[in-house]
């Protein structure tokens, strides 16, 4: 988390340290009021006075971006967005893994996998299939990381949507996600 100094008690501000090399601010085209580094750290009231009128204020030290100052509600929100777009991009790999354990594989032994999910176990005897130990391991292991990042909702959902399961596979799917929302039960 970048670090976070309160410049004053009357606007919180949180100064984020770029790391932005070799991208030089053009001063005409910034949607935000910029200082040099040496006016705005030697005076905090005209930073309060941008910050009362803009929600940033762009720090500049040899038309380089040096710091952004903003108001701790900005910076919340902009902290929550990159999470947010992390997330989403992380839960690119949920196909993956759905394609890895096998759809049918995941809604039929979904119970036991997250079984193995709460306690911490990897059991894989309760795969019939005649799979080696390796992929019996392997499907665990994945299903044991769609349970923990809590995409077992998205999971059957992408289940009842394919055109690569079966009409009992997708009914078992439905039922499942039925059973999710009427109880607390695997959320």
């Amino acid at each position: 988390m970048p670090t976070i100094k309160l410049l004053t008690p009357q606007i919180q501000c949180a100064i984020v340290y770029l790391q932005i090399k070799n991208e030089v601010i053009k001063m005409s085209n910034s949607p935000f009021p910029i200082m040099a580094h040496k006016e705005a750290f030697a005076n905090i009231d005209k930073i309060e006075s941008m910050l009362s009128q803009w929600d940033c204020v762009w720090v500049v030290s040899d038309n380089k971006p040096d710091h952004v100052i903003m108001k701790f509600d900005e910076y919340e929100r902009l902290y929550k967005a990159k999470d947010d777009l992390e997330s989403l991009i992380e839960k690119e790999q949920l196909p993956k893994l759905l394609g890895a354990i096998g759809m049918q594989c995941f809604i039929q032994y979904f119970h036991n996998f997250w079984k193995n999910h709460t306690e911490g176990t990897s059991r894989t005897d309760f795969i019939k299939e005649d799979y080696s130990l390796a992929s019996k391991r392997s499907r665990v292991s994945k299903a044991k990381k769609i349970f923990a990042k809590g995409w077992q909702g998205d999971a059957i959902i992408l289940i009842m949507e394919s055109n690569r399961v079966n009409i009992e596979t997708k009914l078992q799917a439905k039922q499942l996600l039925d059973f999710m929302a009427d109880t607390e039960i695997y959320n």
